[in-house]
């Protein structure tokens, strides 16, 4: 990962937004096997594909591509919003289906810290993209040379 998408600021900005991302992922994963949600690997999906939109969304700004940083960060934000939803309505205790036997499972407050760091992560990644557009330098100026046939009269 390069300095030149916002300096040493935004370098720091993009490493910590994946490390919070990873280490989300991670206790949202493991919560979710951990309390028996029989679809906890769809939770393992998701987190792989934001991770893959926030890497997607580095590389472009290292690579100095607007527009390409622009819909990444917007498809990453997008997502992440839905997921955050998502995991908010998992924290309440719910009935489960278990073995042909309705249980009541018990409550995940330890989402709400997830989806939390979800959107630190978001925030993070904002402030990373505001720090490529305003550090980002204008594309040159193409040079024509004379009698090259641009210049008028030619």
């Amino acid at each position: 990962m390069s300095q030149s998408a916002g300096g040493k600021a935004g370098f720091r900005l993009a490493v910590a937004s994946l490390v919070l991302l990873g280490g989300a992922a991670v206790w949202g994963t493991l919560q979710a096997f951990l309390a028996g949600l029989p679809d906890w690997y769809m939770h393992l999906g998701i987190w792989t594909v934001l991770l893959a939109y926030s890497l997607l969304y580095i590389n472009a700004t290292n690579l100095g591509r607007p527009l390409r940083a622009a819909v990444n960060y917007l498809l990453f934000t997008g997502l992440g919003l839905f997921w955050m939803r998502i995991l908010f309505t998992l924290i309440p205790t719910q009935p489960m289906l278990v073995e042909d036997n309705l249980i009541q499972r018990a409550a995940l407050p330890g989402l709400a810290v997830v989806a939390g760091l979800l959107g630190l992560t978001q925030v993070l990644l904002l402030l990373h993209f505001v720090f490529f557009l305003v550090r980002r330098k204008p594309a040159p100026a193409a040079k024509t040379e004379p009698g090259s046939g641009d210049a008028p009269g030619n």
